[in-house]
């Protein structure tokens, strides 16, 4: 398969629900068609219908139709609230 390399960050105990192990730094390295967007992630990682905060690259992503490219870090994050 000739797809998208990237690498997934999980932050706050969400977990992938496909079997993959994260490399030594809990990054989780995978492949994806080409085409795929962040909901196209999403769903492939169980989170629809969770809030979340993603970020890819770095920069914060409010427009999960965005195209994921190869070489692209994303991360998830639940909100966090404090005091």
């Amino acid at each position: 398969m000739s797809g998208l390399l990237v690498r997934i960050k999980l932050f706050g105990g969400l977990k992938p629900p496909i079997n993959i192990e994260p490399d030594e730094n809990g990054i989780y390295h995978m492949e994806l068609k080409e085409g795929f967007t962040v909901s196209n992630l999403i769903d492939m990682l169980s989170l629809t219908g969770k809030p979340l905060i993603v970020v890819v690259n770095n920069i914060i992503c409010n427009d999960y139709n965005q195209s994921i490219k190869s070489g692209d870090t994303i991360s998830f994050f639940p909100p966090v609230a404090g005091g």
